[in-house]
């Protein structure tokens, strides 16, 4: 079990290891996504894409404005830090917004298809082949979370873990899910039940509840067939609309707030990020993953995570977080810090 109530921030590098896209190479999926072309009896592109952008120009002449919108998005996202930002800085132009969204969406899906915890799911029998992913680190928190763990006290396998996961996927929810059944020999409602104590929270939204977390059918995991891409579009929220779900403001400081260790997962620590996630008290250790980063690029994080998880005024009066960076791979950080995370 883990030493300590632990939420875990969840970036996209985080879900890069399991082979979803995350930064510029989203935005390169999404600009492919886009790219149509048409002539006379000729057509480039993918149909399926255009029909779900297609399906946002409610009149005949909204189509070009939603055209126009693919080009901006396609010219322009690339020059930028992430997708986010891009439709961060165009949240006033309802179809960049709009079309942007459909396009996360059909990127995201398609990605979860080809990841590697992808599950046929058009045969109900399938479960997850754990052995590709033996290389995870989320291979890595079940076992942290799950050590000691009697079966009689199976309800409280999530009590001291929580996510914010700041991505569109469901890589955590549904390898849980499929983790919990295989462990444990589950039933689907007794795994449903148990997963429905898990907490986890994503600030810019998902794409679709998995079938198992709803009664209105949900969409599968790697799901490209027979999706309404507008409703997954809905789902998906700006760093505005973010801010205005008080609803969601209030769990994510209750989240920040109940825990005594945040440990944060190829995060990429943007400034906007750390703002929704700012605790009103003053943590006692945060963890983190800094891959690829410069030492200098390490000591700004150290900066940015100090002020988001300590009271202001404590700050340089004795009062420093305790903060422990790895310029590590996730996986690697849970290798790196078993003992430190969890009794083992």
């Amino acid at each position: 079990m883990l030493r300590e109530k632990t939420v875990f921030v969840v970036g996209a590098g985080a879900s890069r290891e399991f082979g979803l896209p995350m930064g510029a190479e989203l935005i390169d999926h999404i600009c492919q996504i886009l790219k149509f072309r048409s002539g006379y009896n000729n057509f480039e592109g993918d149909p399926e894409a255009y029909q779900a952008v297609r399906s946002l120009s409610e009149r005949g002449e909204e189509l070009n404005a939603v055209l126009q919108a693919c080009r901006a998005i396609e010219q322009g996202a690339p020059l930028f830090m992430s997708i986010d930002h891009f439709v961060n800085t165009h949240e006033k132009d309802r179809f960049i917004v709009d079309v942007a969204k459909v396009a996360i969406g059909y990127a995201i899906l398609r990605a979860e298809a080809q990841s590697k915890l992808m599950v046929d799911y058009r045969n109900v029998t399938n479960l997850l082949n754990v052995r590709k992913i033996d290389d995870t680190w989320i291979t890595r928190l079940v076992r942290m979370i799950s050590s000691g763990l009697k079966l009689d006290a199976l309800a409280d396998i999530f009590s001291r873990s929580s996510f914010i996961c700041f991505n569109y996927d469901r890589c955590i929810e549904h390898f849980l899910w499929n983790a919990v059944r295989v462990m444990y020999r589950l039933s689907e409602p007794d795994a449903n039940s148990l997963m429905s104590t898990l907490q986890i929270v994503h600030p810019y939204g998902v794409i679709g509840h998995l079938p198992w977390q709803t009664r209105d059918g949900g969409i599968y995991f790697g799901q490209t067939e027979h999706v309404n891409h507008k409703n997954i579009a809905s789902r998906i929220r700006t760093f505005t609309e973010q801010n205005k779900d008080k609803s969601l403001t209030l769990q994510i400081d209750q989240m920040m707030n109940d825990n005594d260790r945040v440990v944060f997962l190829g995060f990429g620590y943007y400034e906007q990020n750390m703002e929704i996630i700012k605790a009103d008290f003053a943590y006692k250790e945060a963890m983190g993953t800094t891959y690829g980063m410069s030492s200098h690029d390490v000591a700004i994080v150290k900066e940015v995570i100090t002020d988001a998880l300590g009271k202001r005024e404590q700050i340089g009066k004795g009062y420093e977080p305790k903060i422990t960076l790895a310029s590590a791979t996730c996986t690697d950080f849970f290798d790196q810090f078993t003992r430190t995370l969890a009794k083992v």
